[in-house]
């Protein structure tokens, strides 16, 4: 049998013992006594704790049964909860430099308004153990600790709150981690939270800070779920979701980036779903290396306040009636082979004072409303699909190269298009000035071939390509404005393969209110592609109905061209008519 030392002191009113034992006794500790643990000791018994116990620095206790702390148990040196035993915490628990171990099937439950401080020691829970916080009870890993969930479930419910700060360390490692019914789990003061190797991480009805210089890393295939709740990523802080991770804001949760970063990386997805709400402010929210954003479901993602959101090789969607808003002098940047895709029923808004970049190998899909007040800049493709529209009275669209597929309609402040084609069978306005076709530039009306229609004047520097594919099947480019030419602008025709003109065929290719400079071209602005031998042509200006037409005609004797009635009678009614020479193609 284990030998059991009493010391026994008097004290006035009550009195106190100090037990040195292998096994603990007496048991219960009634409250006002004090067990120490020196040695190598253990609990086999179902044990109760009202007073104290202290394990020294030198001191080990096991626990192979159940301990219930309703006092204050402080561990100095190690406490091993193991093997499917059970350490109840409705007191107090210290541990301080030192290691307390939940391992091999056992469970640590911290509630009832208790408190289990971690201090400058390391706290595991492994191999399949489970450590309960709940019921009003407060858990702290402070002061350069860790605390370790391996292959185990750490759960922090019931209005209670983990404290993860102070330079200290919280992993969860191939485990569950939940913070749940009005619970608070903050990582702050310079820590970090790790939920890796496929690790689930669920804040439910609850909220999760990270803050202070901190960093949470949701990594390794693994899951965070913010669900009906707040995740907060504030203060010089970090949120890394990545390597084939997911992160959920869902169902009605807020997820705040401020004065922070959040990155999305390396194959993961991040989902703000469900009437969720993302706010990036004076932050960076960075989408990388073939990663997804999905804004989606009546969400809201706001990207403002001098914040960036940058889209790397990478796809962001904005789906579902949800808001995409990059205001208050944000920048949003797709980039490097990215998509962003702004979906049917959806809204992307960008304010006069932000910007939207989309690179040279990177793509803008708008099937709903881009609402453009400040400055978007296209180096590689914008596609409006038909039904879908830009807009923003006061906003600038200006491409430098690339393609802009205009199906639906564009109305903006200024469209300076100085690179790149623009084409497509939808509509255009130019609100504050001419729309502008730079040198560099060119217009193809339709997709091989169609209408374009410009709502405004425009500016023709660079090229206007029309296709012809038959009689009936031919690009028009419809301006509701004036057409202004100058000395770089070019025609040029691209015939189909199987066109085969006819004598006296003409097919107009350009109406407008009025056109000027028109007059000034000569034969080095037009050419044509294509015209089968034998045939001729001829570009009609009607002054009256500034039109633009051509005109085929078989070659007479000689090989002149000689224009057919209708082209002589505008001859003879002193309207201008300008012939121009078929030029051959080199082979």
């Amino acid at each position: 049998m284990n030998q059991v030392r009493l010391i026994i002191s008097a004290f006035f009113m009550f009195s106190s013992f100090t037990v040195y034992a292998d096994q603990l006794a007496p048991s219960p500790n009634p409250l006002g006594n004090t067990i120490t643990v020196n040695g190598a000791d253990e609990n086999s018994v179902i044990f109760s704790n009202q007073g104290v116990i202290d394990i020294t620095g030198v001191g080990t206790l096991t626990n192979n049964q159940t301990i219930t702390n309703n006092g204050t148990l402080n561990n100095n040196g190690t406490l091993n909860n193991a093997n499917i035993s059970t350490l109840n915490n409705n007191g107090t628990l210290n541990n301080f430099n030192s290691r307390l171990n939940n391992s091999n099937i056992s469970t640590l439950n911290n509630s009832n308004i208790s408190t289990l401080n971690n201090r400058n020691s390391i706290l595991t829970n492994v191999n399949n153990s489970t450590l309960n916080n709940t019921n009003a009870s407060t858990l702290n890993n402070t002061l350069s600790s860790t605390l370790t969930n391996f292959n185990s479930i750490l759960t922090n419910s019931n209005i209670s709150t983990l404290n993860n700060t102070n330079t200290s360390t919280l992993n969860n490692s191939n485990s569950t981690l939940t913070n749940v019914n009005n619970s608070t789990l903050n990582n702050t003061n310079a820590s970090t939270l790790n939920n890796q190797n496929n690790s689930t991480l669920t804040n439910f009805n609850s909220t999760l800070n990270n803050s202070n210089i901190s960093t949470l890393n949701n990594t390794n295939a693994s899951t965070l779920n913010n669900s009906n709740s707040t995740l907060t990523n504030v203060n010089n802080s970090t949120l890394n979701n990545t390597n084939a991770s997911t992160l959920n804001n869902q169902n009605n949760s807020t997820l705040t980036n401020f004065n922070s970063t959040l990155n999305n990386s390396n194959i993961s997805t991040l989902n703000n779903t469900n009437a969720s709400t993302l706010n990036n402010s004076n932050s960076t929210l960075t989408n990388v290396n073939n990663s997804t954003l999905n804004n989606t479901n009546a969400s809201r993602l706001n990207n403002e306040n001098n914040s960036t959101l940058t889209n790397f090789n990478s796809r962001l969607n904005n789906s579902d009636n949800s808001t995409l808003n990059n205001t208050n002098a944000s920048r949003l940047n797709n980039q490097n082979n990215s998509t962003l895709t702004n979906d049917i029923s959806s809204v992307l808004f960008n304010d006069s004072f932000s910007t939207i970049n989309n690179d040279a190998t990177s793509t803008i899909n708008n099937a709903g409303t881009l609402t453009n007040d400040g400055t978007l800049t296209n180096n590689g493709t914008v596609e409006v699909i038909a039904g879908s529209q830009i807009n923003g009275s006061s906003g600038s669209f200006r491409q430098n190269a690339g393609n802009l597929f205009i199906n639906g309609s564009m109305s903006q402040g200024n469209i300076d298009i100085q690179g790149g084609v623009l084409s497509g069978n939808g509509t255009l306005k130019s609100i504050l000035s001419p729309l502008i076709i730079g040198e560099n530039a060119s217009v193809n009306p339709g997709q091989s071939p169609g209408t374009l229609t410009v709502n405004s004047d425009l500016d023709l520097f660079g090229t206007l390509v029309v296709e012809i594919v038959n009689g009936l099947s031919f690009d028009l480019l419809n301006i509701n404005g004036t057409t202004a030419f100058a000395s770089t602008s070019m025609i040029d025709f691209i015939l189909a393969p199987s066109f085969l003109p006819l004598d006296g065929l003409e097919l107009e290719f350009l109406n407008a209110d009025a056109l000027l400079g028109f007059d000034l071209l000569s034969l080095s602005n037009f050419s044509i592609n294509g015209l089968v031998s034998g045939f001729d042509w001829s570009v009609i200006y009607d002054d009256v109905n500034a039109d633009l037409s051509i005109a085929f005609f078989e070659q007479r004797q000689g090989g002149n061209s000689v224009p057919e009635a209708p082209a002589l009678a505008l001859m003879l009614l002193g309207l201008a008519v300008l012939a121009v020479t078929r030029r051959r193609r080199v082979h």
